[in-house]
Order: C-alpha cells, then structure tokens, then sequence
C-alpha cells in the first residue's frame, strides 16, 4: 500500500505541496563540516542513504539550504531513487548574507531543479538585537 500524503494547494499556481518534508539541515551540515580537508567535496554516504530511504519510505518533499551544504547528496539520492522528479517537491533556501571562510556565500545551482527557491532569513540576529 502507498503511503498517504496531504498536501497544500498553490492557488496561484496550482502546485501541491506535500505537507510534511524531510529536512537535511544543521545536524548533517556540522557532520560535513567536521569530516576534514581529505573530504571537502565528496559526498556523505551516510546522509545519502538517509535521504534514500526517506524517499523509498514515501517523502516526497526535501528541504535544503545552500548552508546545510547537502545539495549533492539530495540530487544523488534523487536521482538514483527511480521515482519521477515530477513526483518529488524540493524547496531551497540562500541568503545572501552568509558568509564561508569570510567570503559571500553565493546561491549556485549544483544541485537538482528547485521546485521552491526562498531567502533563508536570519530572524534569530535580528530577535537577539531586540533582547
């Protein structure tokens, strides 16, 4: 039996959005970040196969951010699923203002075809000023 999935319509556009994602942010962000040198640019076959399994288990929305740095492991997972890209809805988040080793980090399209591209805000500096 095929997992049931709600969803929320666009009415704009139309698009449905399936309501519950599987996100692949900070946790797998720090894991990257703490795998060395000898691994910057390869994929975590961990987090791979994470992200496999929750598509095999019926996710068909997957959360990322140009931060999180797990764009390739989604675009792996994804393509190697079998399930049509069509079916499976990928939101995206950049923010301008980051930076990485002191420099801008750039929104770049390395990864899969965004079904959503948003602005990845950072409310948490702007509530600490408040405090």
């Amino acid at each position: 039996m095929a997992p049931v999935t709600k969803f929320f319509e666009l009415h704009t556009t139309g698009d449905k959005i399936p309501a519950i994602a599987f996100g692949s942010g900070t946790k797998w962000q720090w894991r990257k970040r703490g795998r060395g040198e000898e691994a910057a640019g390869t994929l975590d076959h961990d987090l791979l196969n994470v992200i496999s399994t929750a598509l095999k288990s019926g996710f068909r929305h997957v959360d990322t951010a140009e931060v999180y740095t797990t764009r390739a492991e989604i675009g792996e997972a994804i393509n190697n699923s079998g399930i049509d890209r069509s079916e499976i809805w990928l939101t995206d988040k950049y923010n301008p203002g980051w930076k990485v080793n002191g420099q801008p980090h750039k929104a770049n399209s390395d990864g899969p075809y965004n079904s959503l591209l948003k602005k990845h805000g950072n409310k948490w500096k702007s509530y600490k000023k408040k405090v």
